[in-house]
Parts: structure tokens; C-alpha cells; sequence
């Protein structure tokens, strides 16, 4: 975005904002309401476990990355949030290679980007950033108001894309803080859920309980188990768009694998299995999945990761799930 473009978005948000710095001419100064002076190091951050309930914070507050090459653009709403929600922590990166190195290391509630990018521009930029944190709700900042621009970034995984020359502060905080609640409930869902009526599987409350007692017999019998990550990344996998991709997936995986194999639908784009048997057959029952998998028409991105148990170093179901996060690869044809 330019600097130009700066001055049109800036008159969205009325003559409540303060002028902002232009170190080319004089009668420019920036003021700011108390305690709301500008944090110019650069920090950054990683994303959260799923059991995190820290969300990504400093010194308490929630982390929010504004990924904007312009660096006025980015005191203007650190200036919003100073002034009308303070309860926020707003993260500069200023490339979207920079963003994605900084959503490797410290948790992040929710991330904003323009599409235009030194190093990206348009709906790609949404499909690095969703790949790179698929479980942060991510909201589009756009000068462009295309209609099939708009399409494309909620089917790669944005939430909402906002015109900036048609939002306010007010509005601002008010999707930030919309956007997070709807992710919040959701999470709260599929940790709660048994049941998934949407794709007809296993809920994450369900596969934690059942997954817990092939742990206990694993740990008596010596029974082999193993566990199973599917991860469906790009177009239909949004939480606000059609699912159709994850119910597509559960669909070849139901009739795949083995029936003693518990299959949950654990995240709104991520499928997690539990395998019983002997450990021989979790490679070949990931091989035939991997098989049946490559012949989708429209399979997308996806990624598949394997973890054997481990009896004489115990985990919990959620501990084998992220090693086979760890593990995960793109399913090649």
C-alpha cells in the first residue's frame, strides 16, 4: 500500500485521529492520548498449541500482527487500538517473508494484512499466511474493492476482507474483537464437541476419551498405536466458507481405513486418526490413505504426519498428535 493510499483510508476514520508524521515539511507533529506512545522494535511471535490459553500475549495483552509494508499505515491503527482498545498488542511486519518467520516463534491472536506486499501481492498473500497459521483467524485490509479478489481471499482462508477506505476505528476494533469471539466459540466447540454432524466422524472430546484408553491397554498389552494427522490447507478449508473440502476428505478417509481406527475431526480443516495394531500397519494403512487421497479432482493442499506410541516413554493422546503434527508432509501423487 502507499503512502497515498494512507491519506484516503485516514478520512474514513474522522477528525478524531491524530495528524501523522511527515518528516518532509514542518506543522506535522503526532499526538497521542497518554500512555499511547509507539513501540518501534520490531517483535515477534509464534503460534499457539492448541492448549494454550495464553493466546499470545505481552504483558498480558493479545498479540495482533498487522503484516503492511507502510509504516504510518501501521502507527495509524496502533493508534486505534491505543485509543478505543488498549487491551491489544499491535506487532509490525513490514514483508510477508518477514511475517511468516515471525509466526514461527511466539504465539498470535489474529492477523492483519494488505495484499499488496513487497514480496506478495493479492490472494496469495492469504494462502502463505493461512498455510503458515491455519488456526489464527486472519482479516484482509484491502484498497482493492473486487468483488472476485474478495471471493478468492475468503475461499484461501480469510475471514473477512474490509475496504479501508470504508472503515472506521469504531469498526475496526469492533471486527477485531467479533472475529475472535467467533474463533473462540468455535474452539470451544470442537473441544467440547463428540460428535462431528457435519462431516459424520469423531469430535476431539471423543477421540481424547476413547484415544486415552488405547493408551492404558497399549501400556498393559503392549498393543502398537499410532496416530494420524490430515491437514487440508487452501481453497474450501476457511472456517467462514463452505467446508466442503473437509467433509470431501472424511468421506475417502471413513472408507479407507480399518473400522477398529478412531477417526475425529479435530480442527475445522485438520482430521486426526488413532491406529490400533501391529506397527507394520500403520505404514501401510498410511500408503493406502496417501493412494486413495491423490485421486481427488480438486484435493487442494494436504498433509498427512505418522506417530508411533511409545509405551516406555509415555504421552498423552494430544503429546501423540503433536509429534505427528511435527511430521507432517504434502501428500504426493
Amino acid at each position: 500500500m502507499k503512502v497515498s493510499d494512507l491519506k484516503i483510508f485516514s478520512l474514513g476514520f474522522g477528525a478524531s485521529l491524530p495528524a501523522l508524521p511527515n518528516s518532509k515539511g514542518p506543522g506535522r507533529q503526532r499526538t497521542t492520548p497518554a500512555g499511547a506512545a509507539l513501540r518501534d522494535a520490531h517483535r515477534e511471535i509464534v503460534l499457539p498449541r492448541a492448549d494454550d490459553d495464553s493466546g499470545g500475549q505481552d504483558g498480558g495483552r493479545p498479540q495482533i500482527l498487522l503484516v503492511e509494508e507502510d509504516r504510518r499505515f501501521f502507527e495509524l491503527v496502533e493508534w486505534i487500538l491505543a485509543d478505543g482498545a488498549p487491551e491489544f498488542a499491535l506487532v509490525h511486519a513490514p514483508r510477508l517473508s518477514a511475517a511468516l518467520a515471525v509466526l514461527t516463534r511466539q504465539p498470535i491472536r489474529l492477523v492483519l494484512t494488505d495484499l499488496r506486499l513487497p514480496d506478495s501481492t493479492g490472494p496469495a498473500t492469504v494462502r502463505h499466511l493461512a498455510r503458515a497459521a491455519p488456526n489464527v483467524p486472519l482479516i484482509v485490509l484491502s484498497g482493492v474493492s473486487d468483488i472476485e479478489v474478495a471471493l478468492a481471499c475468503v475461499r484461501d482462508g480469510a475471514e473477512e476482507l474490509v475496504v479501508k477506505q470504508a472503515l472506521d476505528s469504531e469498526a475496526l476494533i469492533r471486527l477485531i474483537r467479533i472475529t475472535l469471539e467467533r474463533r473462540r466459540r468455535l474452539a470451544e466447540q470442537w473441544a467440547a464437541g463428540y460428535d462431528d454432524p457435519l462431516t459424520g466422524v469423531r469430535g476431539p472430546a471423543a477421540l481424547e476419551a476413547v484415544g486415552r484408553q488405547f493408551l492404558k491397554v497399549s501400556d498393559r498389552t503392549g498393543l502398537a498405536i499410532g496416530a494420524l494427522v490430515l491437514r487440508a490447507e487452501g481453497q474450501g478449508t476457511s472456517p467462514a466458507g463452505e467446508p466442503a473440502r473437509i467433509v470431501e476428505l472424511a468421506a475417502v478417509v471413513r472408507q479407507t481405513v480399518r473400522r477398529c481406527d478412531v477417526i475425529a475431526r479435530v480442527e475445522p480443516n485438520e482430521l486426526a486418526l488413532i491406529l490400533v495394531g501391529d506397527r507394520p500397519g500403520f505404514s501401510v494403512a498410511s500408503t493406502r490413505l496417501q493412494k486413495a487421497l491423490v485421486t481427488l479432482p480438486s484435493r487442494g493442499q494436504l498433509r498427512m504426519g505418522v506417530a508411533d506410541y511409545d509405551r516406555r516413554h509415555p504421552e498423552t493422546i494430544q503429546e501423540l498428535l503433536a509429534l505427528a503434527r511435527d511430521s507432517l508432509r504434502p501428500v504426493q501423487a
